[in-house]
C-alpha cells in the first residue's frame, strides 16, 4: 500500500542508496547529498522533504529546502523542491489502484503547504511539463555568461573588492548580515564592493557547467555598483576562483548589458505560491532567488 509522510534525518541512507545515486553526478558526494537531511538554519523546518512509501519501503523522494525570507518588511515562508525521484515502476499511472500517478503525488503533496511559495530550479525537460499543467510561474531563465577577462581599468579607481570574511562581516546590516550568517557553514564565497560611500555584498558558488568552472551568483545587494566594477570582479573573482567566467542570472541585471558577455537560454524555472495570498501582498518573480535553496546545501 502506498503512503506519503515527511523525510527526516532517519530516511537519509535509505533515500540515498536507492534513489539518490541514480543521479550519477560524478561532482557530488554522500556528503554533500547529506545536507538536504540537515536543519539548515535557524528558519529552517526539522523535516527535510516527502517520501513515497511502497508498505515500508521508499520508492520516491522530493527533497524540500525550507526557509523563512523578510520580503517588503514581511516574513515569508519559502520551500525550494530539489531531487524530485521516483521509482520507474512507480512513475506512471497503476491500472484499478491510483487515477494520479504514484510520483505526482509528491508535488501535490508539497503545493498543500500553507502560505509558502514554492520554488523549482533545476526540473528536468521530462517534468517540466508537469509544472506547467499544474499553472506554476515561469521565471526568467536567461542567464548572462561573463567570460573573465583582463581588467583594463584604471589601478586607482574607487572601487575594491574585499574578500576577507571578517571585513565583510563588519560592513553588512540588517537582512544581509543574516544571509551572511545563514551561509557561513556552506561552500559558498562572499565578496564586498566597497565604492565610494557605499558597497555591494555579494554570494555567489563556484560550480561545474559542461565540465568547465563559472562563478554562480546568487546574490547581488547593489546592481548598480555591481555593473560599476564588473571589469575588476570578471577578472580579480573568476582568477581566485580559477572559473572561466560569471553565471548572472537576467533579472538580477535588469536588462542591463555586459560587454564580453552572451546571454543563455537555459532550462525552465518555476515558482509556486499556496495558500490565500492576495495579488497585492502576494510573491513576485522579483522576490525569489537562489540563496536558501539545494544550489547552496548541495551545491549542485
Amino acid at each position: 500500500m502506498l503512503s506519503i509522510r515527511k523525510a527526516t534525518s532517519a530516511d537519509f541512507d535509505e533515500v540515498y542508496s536507492s534513489l539518490l545515486v541514480q543521479f550519477k553526478n560524478p561532482y557530488l558526494t554522500r556528503e554533500d547529498y547529506q545536507g538536504l537531511f540537515r536543519r539548515q538554519w535557524e528558519s529552517a523546518e526539522d523535516w527535510h522533504g516527502f517520501v513515497l512509501v511502497d508498505n515500508s519501503t521508499i520508492v520516491g523522494f522530493l527533497g524540500l529546502v525550507h526557509s523563512t525570507r523578510l520580503i517588503r518588511g514581511t516574513e515569508r515562508r519559502f520551500c525550494n523542491l530539489s531531487h524530485w525521484i521516483v521509482k520507474t515502476e512507480f512513475r506512471g499511472a497503476r491500472k484499478n489502484v491510483d487515477a494520479i500517478p504514484p510520483g505526482l503525488l509528491l508535488i501535490l503533496e508539497a503545493m498543500t503547504l500553507p502560505e509558502c511559495t514554492l520554488t523549482s530550479f533545476t526540473p528536468t525537460k521530462a517534468v517540466t511539463p508537469i509544472y506547467e499543467r499544474l499553472l506554476w510561474t515561469e521565471l526568467d531563465h536567461r542567464c548572462h555568461v561573463i567570460l573573465a577577462l583582463p581588467y583594463l581599468g584604471v589601478p586607482r579607481s574607487r572601487g575594491r573588492l574585499i574578500y576577507s570574511r571578517n571585513e565583510i562581516s563588519a560592513r553588512l546590516r540588517g537582512e544581509e548580515r543574516k544571509i551572511f550568517r545563514d551561509h557561513e557553514q556552506y561552500k559558498c564565497g562572499h565578496i564586498y564592493i566597497e565604492d565610494g560611500g557605499s558597497g555591494c555584498y555579494v554570494v555567489f558558488t563556484r560550480v561545474m557547467r559542461k565540465r568547465l568552472p563559472f562563478v554562480l551568483v546568487h546574490y547581488i545587494g547593489n546592481v548598480p555598483i555591481f555593473m560599476r566594477n564588473i571589469g575588476r570582479i570578471r577578472y580579480g573573482l573568476c582568477l581566485r576562483q580559477r572559473a572561466i567566467g560569471l553565471l548572472v542570472d537576467e533579472r538580477f541585471l535588469r536588462g542591463g548589458r555586459i560587454f564580453g558577455s552572451f546571454i543563455y537560454e537555459g532550462e525552465k524555472r518555476f515558482f509556486r505560491t499556496t495558500g490565500a495570498l492576495d495579488s497585492a501582498n502576494g510573491i513576485t518573480r522579483d522576490d525569489v532567488d537562489s540563496l536558501y535553496s539545494e544550489y547552496i546545501v548541495v551545491n549542485v
